[in-house]
């Protein structure tokens, strides 16, 4: 009867979603906010913590209802009005403090329904795990690289395992257990063919870290192995701390950090890198560094330096910072909160450089927090009608909040006139946010006349945009683009 009540209330939860139907009125002036939650789904919590999300929206949040079940159906519920500081997060969110310790032991739901001043609610919900009772226990097992051994080791501190494979194996580890990296060294990074080996579904994360007293640059995750090998442990739900992950140009081979649908991959207070003195070096080569696929992943207090891409398709990335990357910074991330990049330069190789880049459709994208210093890229490319398809895929319901960008120019020509290269919007936007933005050195062209890619704006409102003089000339006081709004915009 329990879990019937538990999954009937959850079906009430949301079913208000599903049964509100906007009218036509309501879609045209402002569709939902953005909004997302800034928690990693599926995070141990115990008793007291802040829960937060960030949202914004063109005429303001009214406020956010939060609704939390465990698995007997028993809830907590609060609401919040004011984006204050979070100091579990370090970001200025609608956060609510829950005592999780009236709740019981495993996976809650937490609901969110984030109410505009004028618009539709959006309805968010997200699963976290409750261990404010201490009833879910865990296992520490250790890798030791020389003196480990994978035949006769039990994992225990006194028999290690040698390798991450043999201690990540389906009949070894399970949710919520920690692997331990016992000395300092290079590790060889766990993978297995695709297709291959048993394939292990947890819902609490998997926990890779290094020994107390190590820091992230004295444990490395390695590959040496040169053939086309996929990194792809076998856990549904996996964490990596406080390491490093070095996904050095060898053998031209491809390294690749690959998920399924449905996993959750997390990186806490590490440092990824491709490690490469020369990064002209990666040009014309098949290597691909460290490319995140399929499947959304999150990141916090972390760092991508000197590789080919940065943090990029994520769900969230916080508080982490990206460095001489040829490629792209944040390419098609979700959220992004707090979060820094420096020392770009899309000359190092020919590649088609930006700190972040969207296509096709998209709805929720969030921005929150982006400063970049010494830039020579283009800083923003939003094309959500990438395949020219114009009228069908457009960006929605979208925030651009407290960005502020350092570009400069190789060309005193270039200099002058704010590129090339320049910041592009191209295509339909809808209910799109641009506030409190610094993109004082460089262009910003929304290509209305382009006939492939033509900029369609329907409530797109700029807040506060620092422009670059020819884009201000041109669009704000020139001729406006028909469904854009300007507010207290400069040069």
């Amino acid at each position: 009867m329990l879990k019937i009540a538990y999954l009937f209330l959850i079906m009430v939860l949301l079913g208000s979603c599903l049964l509100h139907i906007p009218s036509q009125d309501e879609n045209y002036i402002t569709e939902h906010p953005t909004a997302h939650f800034n928690i990693v789904p599926y995070r141990t919590f115990e008793s007291l913590t802040k829960l937060g999300v960030v949202a914004f929206h063109i005429d303001g949040i009214e406020k956010v209802e939060y609704t939390i079940v465990d698995k007997n159906g028993d809830t907590l519920m609060d609401s919040v009005n004011v984006m204050t500081f979070n100091d579990r997060t370090g970001i200025n969110e609608y956060w609510v403090k829950f005592n999780l310790s009236e709740l019981s032991d495993g996976p809650l739901m937490v609901f969110a329904d984030v109410k505009p001043n004028n618009g539709v609610t959006r309805h968010l919900d997200i699963t976290i795990m409750n261990n404010s009772k201490h009833s879910l226990l865990y296992k520490n097992f250790y890798v030791h690289p020389t003196n480990g051994n994978d035949i006769s080791g039990d994992g225990s501190s006194q028999s290690p395992f040698r390798t991450l494979t043999r201690a990540l194996d389906y009949n070894t580890v399970s949710g919520g257990d920690n692997v331990i990296l016992m000395v300092e060294g290079h590790y060889e990074a766990p993978y297995r063919n695709a297709g291959g080996d048993q394939y292990t579904m947890v819902d609490r994360y998997i926990t890779i870290k290094p020994a107390p007293n190590l820091d992230r640059d004295e444990v490395v995750i390695i590959s040496s192995n040169t053939e086309l090998r996929t990194f792809l442990p076998k856990v549904s739900h996996l964490k990596w701390e406080n390491v490093t992950l070095d996904f050095t140009y060898e053998s031209n081979h491809f390294f690749r950090y690959m998920t399924r649908d449905n996993d959750y991959l997390w990186f806490d207070r590490c440092r990824i890198t491709d490690n490469i003195p020369n990064l002209a070096d990666m040009e014309g080569s098949t290597y691909v560094g460290n490319i995140f696929e399929r499947t959304f992943y999150y990141v916090t207090d972390s760092v991508a330096e000197r590789g080919k891409f940065g943090f990029i398709y994520t769900a969230l990335v916080r508080n982490s910072s990206v460095s001489n990357i040829i490629g792209d910074c944040y390419q098609m991330s979700k959220c992004i909160l707090n979060c820094t990049v420096s020392d770009i330069d899309w000359e190092v190789v020919e590649h088609h450089t930006d700190i972040y880049q969207l296509w096709d459709e998209k709805d929720n994208i969030l921005i929150y927090g982006l400063t970049g210093t010494n830039i020579f890229c283009q800083s923003f490319i939003l094309e959500p009608d990438r395949e020219n398809k114009p009228g069908i895929e457009t960006l929605r319901n979208s925030a651009f909040i407290d960005i502020s960008i350092d570009n400069y120019y190789k060309n005193p020509e270039d200099e002058k006139r704010g590129g090339p290269p320049f910041s592009f919007l191209l295509g339909n936007f809808e209910n799109v946010l641009f506030k409190n933005i610094n993109l004082s050195e460089q262009q910003i062209q929304m290509n209305v006349e382009n006939l492939a890619q033509p900029f369609t704006a329907k409530n797109v409102v700029f807040d506060n945009f620092h422009f670059f003089d020819y884009s201000y000339d041109r669009y704000v006081v020139g001729q406006k683009p028909l469904g854009v709004t300007f507010l207290g915009c400069h040069k």
